[in-house]
């Protein structure tokens, strides 16, 4: 479940930066230090952070608040429910 609240956690930094005009070259030098931060135990993020970041900026940018906020929830709930369906579907493998 935490590692679930972390994804939801990082899926809106990465669809706000994108939202806000970071670049895809800034949001990438950002994940990278955050990786370097917490070293080797971070390759499974690095991975899932990277997933989220091509995801996010794949999708159309808007100049419409509304359809900003409706972006960010779609985006962030789906990365958060793939992240539930993966933790279930691995638990019942595992069974």
């Amino acid at each position: 479940e935490q590692v679930c609240r972390t994804v939801l956690t990082f899926s809106e930094i990465v669809i706000r930066g994108k939202q806000e005009n970071i670049s895809l070259s800034e949001m990438l030098k950002a994940k990278d230090k955050l990786i370097e931060k917490f070293g080797d135990e971070a390759d499974l993020s690095a991975k899932i952070f990277q997933w989220m970041i091509d995801d996010a900026y794949k999708l159309p940018n808007f100049n419409n608040d509304e359809k900003k906020q409706q972006q960010l929830r779609e985006f962030t709930e789906g990365q958060y429910f793939a992240c539930k369906n993966s933790l279930n579907k691995e638990r019942n493998e595992n069974e």
